[in-house]
């Protein structure tokens, strides 16, 4: 088992073109939400793979860095982890100003309506 890892977490976009519109300044929120699930998939992965992780960075934009309470996320994310992954990790939330270099466009999404189900498994939990 490797110990005392630090696992520092930052968003990576596919170049997927669903996932496009993530790249425009205005979805800051969105692109921190989706950037806090896979940090939590990732860790998830790590320690199936037999890894120590100790401590969890999370990078997420200053715009919602100053707009919540980040000692209350990171309390929720404590208590989701010792939930499902049965793990005491030290969880750190940092900011910087992630739009600087992202598009500002305006977009139009196709008019569709769609379902997302979950399994209700630990990826489907953490997702939510």
């Amino acid at each position: 088992m490797i110990a005392n890892k630090t696992l520092n977490y930052n968003l990576k976009l596919s170049s997927n073109k669903n996932m496009e519109f993530l790249r425009y300044k205005e979805y800051f929120l969105e692109r921190d939400i989706l950037t806090i699930a896979f940090a939590i998939f990732e860790l998830e992965k790590e320690i199936k793979k037999g890894h120590d992780i100790e401590n969890l960075i999370i990078t997420i934009d200053d715009k919602t860095f100053n707009r919540i309470d980040v000692e209350s996320l990171k309390k929720e994310l404590d208590e989701l982890i010792k939930f499902v992954l049965i793990r005491k990790i030290g969880i750190e939330i940092r900011h910087t100003d992630l739009c600087k270099f992202k598009r500002n466009k305006k977009i139009k999404f196709d008019k569709v309506e769609s379902l997302c189900l979950f399994s209700g498994g630990t990826d489907s939990f953490s997702g939510i």
